[in-house]
């Protein structure tokens, strides 16, 4: 990811036992290789700009089995 000062990025992530998701809860993505036990995982990226500067995110790796 790329943030110039004034910006933001964020990865949240949820995982839940509902195809809906709607019993899960967000929380910011892990940095670090953490097991999920539930069957959907939902991701969302929050990208905030000053108005004049972009941020940017260039990728997002997921390992699934």
């Amino acid at each position: 990811e790329r943030e110039p000062d004034g910006t933001s990025v964020a990865v949240l992530v949820r995982s839940c036992r509902q195809q809906d998701c709607s019993d899960g809860e967000w929380m910011s993505a892990p940095s670090t290789p953490t097991r999920i036990a539930e069957r959907y995982l939902q991701l969302q990226v929050e990208m905030t700009s000053d108005g004049v500067t972009e941020p940017e995110l260039r990728g997002l790796h997921l390992d699934t089995r």
